[in-house]
């Protein structure tokens, strides 16, 4: 159970992270996986953008990373594109009825909820929300 909390607040700490320092983000839904892409801002004294992507997939139960530079768009990978995704974390499910990745009405405010699963262990439920930076240009070079 522990492996499991860790590793859920792991990933989502990932993901609000980059969002919070981010310029925008788009969630898109593949059947029942989803995508959510944002470009977001390097920690050094230059400012610098990346694009970072995590999918989540139904079938395989799991949410996987991955990153690019600007201007190469982040798309929904097919089966064989994601196994070069970093895996976040498997046994992820979506928590009852909503989405892993929901954005507000407004689409400047990204939450994240999920389960996570062990075999033999109870389920951790992790949700968290996160909005981008203000006062920041979006950019779609990234979705």
């Amino acid at each position: 159970m522990t492996s499991s909390t860790t590793s859920g607040q792991q990933v989502a700490t990932t993901i609000t992270d980059r969002v919070r320092n981010g310029s925008g983000f788009r969630v898109t839904s593949v059947g029942s996986d989803q995508l959510l892409v944002t470009r977001s801002a390097g920690t050094g004294s230059t400012l610098t953008w990346t694009c970072y992507g995590w999918y989540y997939s139904a079938a395989d139960e799991s949410l996987r990373m991955t990153t690019s530079t600007p201007g190469t768009r982040i798309t929904a990978p097919t089966s064989a594109q994601l196994t070069s995704w970093t895996l976040l974390a498997s046994g992820v499910t979506p928590r009852g009825t909503a989405p892993v990745f929901a954005p507000d009405d407004t689409g400047s405010v990204l939450t994240v909820t999920f389960d996570t699963h062990r075999a033999g262990h109870p389920s951790v439920a992790i949700q968290t929300s996160a909005s981008p930076l203000t006062g920041t240009t979006e950019d779609n070079s990234c979705f």
